[in-house]
């Protein structure tokens, strides 16, 4: 196992050498990834993760989950490209369903790995006893996770 800084938060994998590049790290298809801040895992990737060490750019293609208030979320499943510290993009158009946190729906259009947590940003669905009605989180409003919960 390989652990390396990137950004904000480290990565941790069955990394091995691409075309003896230095800069180019990438784990096999199958293998697990986690990333974690501050000591705290808060993303795990089932697949392939390549990272360029150059450009600070992760590659991920595979099905990617948080546990990091206890329970399994899985967040979406298939290729996505992003920077440290950066959003993820390229991945919006291939989430399989709406992400459910503590009986809520909700509809991604942005996630963020930063030192306070997972930032999400999109909208939330309240439940039928509270009207089912549609709550945007945008602008400089965040639903983060992190070793806390949801803050």
């Amino acid at each position: 196992m390989i652990t390396k800084n990137f950004g904000s938060f480290e990565v941790t994998g069955n990394f091995s050498l691409v075309n003896n590049n230095s800069n180019l790290l990438q784990t096999s298809l199958n293998d697990t990834t986690t990333i974690t801040i501050d000591g705290r895992e808060v993303l795990i990737i089932k697949g392939q993760t390549t990272l360029n060490l150059g450009t600070e750019q992760m590659t991920v293609d595979g099905d990617i989950s948080t546990n990091i208030t206890g329970d399994a979320i899985e967040i979406f499943s298939g290729e996505a490209s992003f920077s440290a510290g950066s959003q993820l993009e390229g991945a919006w158009d291939r989430i399989t369903s709406k992400l459910n946190i503590s009986g809520f729906s909700v509809n991604l259009t942005s996630l963020a790995i930063t030192s306070a947590g997972l930032q999400i940003q999109g909208s939330i669905t309240l439940p039928e006893i509270l009207g089912e009605e549609t709550v945007a989180i945008e602008d400089n409003n965040f639903i983060v996770i992190n070793s806390g919960g949801l803050v």
